[in-house]
């Protein structure tokens, strides 16, 4: 590829943690990975389990120390607006992991019909389809505000 494009850099591969745990290696040393993206979402154990990820965060943490291993990046898909939510597990990874992280692609959670599942009960405001909105039915005025200033921290420590 370099000699065809001498200014390519490097594939970003978009999986889960347990597929990049099993294959960053060898992506990175024969297929030209330079970042992988995982939708991490929220580094909390009982919210990995509410929406069916297939990790753990034993094996995000693994996964973090690996991609260091083998000098890959990482793009992780943060969601915000999460109903009862605390962020505070979620900056602290994202200080502790902002060397590996390129950037980070925020979500803020939106429902359509069930698409969520047990995520949010009942939604019904003229704003929770709107994902560029953290005005939700689902969230107080206190917690908006706590969504607002999370995300607008998280955005910091990656820079932006």
């Amino acid at each position: 590829i370099k000699s065809y494009n001498p200014y390519f850099r490097g594939f970003v591969v978009q999986t889960t943690v347990p597929m990049a745990l099993k294959h960053a290696q060898e992506w990175a040393d024969s297929c030209h990975v330079r970042y992988i993206e995982v939708g991490v979402e929220h580094v909390d154990a009982e919210y990995l389990h509410r929406m069916k990820k297939p990790y753990n965060v034993n094996q995000l943490a693994a996964l973090m120390h690996h991609l260091e291993d083998v000098n890959v990046g990482f793009i992780p898909n943060i969601m915000f607006a999460l109903p009862g939510a605390e962020y505070t597990p979620t900056l602290t990874w994202l200080k502790r992991w902002r060397h590996l992280i390129s950037f980070i692609n925020p979500f803020i959670l939106c429902q359509y019909g069930q698409s969520k599942g047990a995520l949010v009960e009942e939604a019904n405001g003229a704003h929770d389809q709107d994902e560029n909105s953290l005005i939700k039915s689902w969230l107080n005025p206190a917690q908006q505000a706590y969504a607002q200033e999370v995300f607008e921290e998280a955005l910091a420590i990656t820079g932006g």
